[in-house]
């Protein structure tokens, strides 16, 4: 019991937490990219299984990486950041947007605004994070993140749904709240902590490792148990 205690305490962010999560994105992916493998009539819920696997592993990879210290920068006010995460979410973002917002169907212009956008979003609260030697340089980031984000979610919930077939579209309407509650709760989690400063590094590392395992296991199970279903 006593190595074990003292290989967790010289983790990063609360380090049983990230090993849990690596455990759980790690047997996520090997669910989703089995069930890819084994389902050859629904091209659909195929797609999904393996976004979702591809996600879910590198997810675990940034996760199990961070526990041991690597990869991270401090900012201008000292606060330890993980680069990999914000590498991460540019990577994972515009394929979580891309299948919730069901932009496979959309025509070329959606398709590629939806992913710039969601890719300036990262871009955007990355610059947020690192570059705050002044406090109105941290804001100025981070309002553009949200302004940007909600061209994003436009894209995707509103302009694409016409797009949509029909028996699709409750499936549409459900991801699309999963959607908004994602980005509303990234949003909120880093205007407190890094904004406002009211969390510790340590509350905010578990705060977006909870995001994480929820916009990925959770958003990820339900997307794909309904296209499933659907389908």
């Amino acid at each position: 019991m006593e190595v074990i205690q003292e290989y967790f305490s010289g983790m990063e962010g609360n380090g049983a937490l990230r090993i849990g999560s690596f455990t759980l994105l790690f047997f996520s992916s090997v669910f989703f990219i089995t069930s890819y493998l084994l389902d050859d009539r629904k091209k659909r819920t195929k797609s999904i299984g393996y976004s979702y696997a591809y996600m879910c592993a590198a997810t675990s990879i940034v996760e199990f990486t961070m526990s041991m210290g690597f990869g991270y920068l401090f900012n201008g006010n000292h606060r330890k950041q993980f680069i990999l995460r914000y590498i991460n979410w540019g990577l994972n973002q515009p394929l979580v947007v891309w299948e919730a917002g069901f932009l496979s169907q959309a025509p070329f212009s959606s398709q590629f605004f939806a992913v710039i956008t969601a890719l300036l979003t990262v871009l955007s609260t990355s610059l947020a994070a690192f570059c705050t030697s002044k406090i109105w340089e941290f804001w100025a980031f981070y309002l553009g993140a949200v302004v940007i984000g909600f061209f994003t979610l436009y894209i995707s919930i509103f302009k694409n749904r016409r797009n949509i077939p029909m028996n699709f579209l409750g499936v549409h309407r459900i991801q699309s709240l999963l959607l908004c509650f994602l980005y509303t709760g990234y949003g909120l989690i880093f205007g407190f902590t890094d904004g406002l400063g009211m969390r510790s590094t340590e509350e905010t590392h578990i705060w977006y490792t909870s995001m994480d395992i929820t916009a990925l296991i959770l958003f990820g199970m339900t997307t794909f148990i309904m296209f499933n279903k659907v389908e």
